[in-house]
């Protein structure tokens, strides 16, 4: 039940609430102090309402499931600091006490609980972590690649170097900025380090 992916589900949502607070922060565009009144009936709200509901949303996940270890311990282990990241946090502490808890998985329990049908405590929250991480910690899809122009100023390797190793099939490009190759700079380092490592 209670496997890795749980536990790391709940150090990715310790980790980007505060990214995800960011998020709610009105812009700040017009710093002034003077009032201006909303144009209605199409008045948009200060903040992002997804933004929002994702919030409230895993803290619900959160409240819920911190407020059963506690039934289940009698409020022994204190309670926790009610924002997604203060719960989060003190979840990953209650690890061995969740490690035995046939109800964090259930879905029974989730639905006598929250009224959802077809997830568990542990479900709802590494898919929650998931969302987090895909929007606000994105993946870098491609790894830094420059030209070879730019690899020559900032690496020191000729262009024509570059151009032998693609020849090779040691480099590939990854991608083109106008009419040039991109070429991905941690294996271009890594085959400057070869060659200098040869004698």
């Amino acid at each position: 039940m209670l496997a890795d992916k749980y536990l790391q589900a709940l150090n990715t949502i310790s980790r980007l609430a505060p990214l995800l607070d960011q998020q709610l922060e009105p812009a700040r565009g017009n710093q002034t102090d003077a009032y201006k009144a909303p144009s209605l009936p199409r008045s948009k709200p200060p903040l992002s309402m997804t933004w929002l509901d994702l919030k409230l949303t895993i803290e619900e996940v959160l409240r819920t499931t911190c407020g059963q270890v506690r039934a289940d311990t009698g409020g022994l282990y204190g309670k926790p600091v009610p924002t997604v990241q203060g719960m989060a946090g003190w979840l990953t502490h209650q690890r061995d006490h969740l490690a035995g808890c046939m109800w964090a998985d259930s879905e029974v329990w989730w639905h006598m609980q929250t009224g959802q049908e077809g997830s568990s405590a542990v479900e709802e929250t590494i898919n929650h972590a998931r969302l987090l991480e895909e929007t606000l910690d994105p993946i870098v899809k491609h790894p830094p690649a420059q030209t070879t122009t730019e690899l020559a100023a900032t690496l020191g390797v000729t262009p024509d170097c570059i151009r032998q190793w693609k020849a090779r099939g040691k480099l590939h490009p990854v991608g083109r900025r106008g009419k040039q190759n991109l070429y991905p700079l941690d294996q271009v380092k890594e085959l400057l380090a070869q060659r200098v490592a040869q004698p």
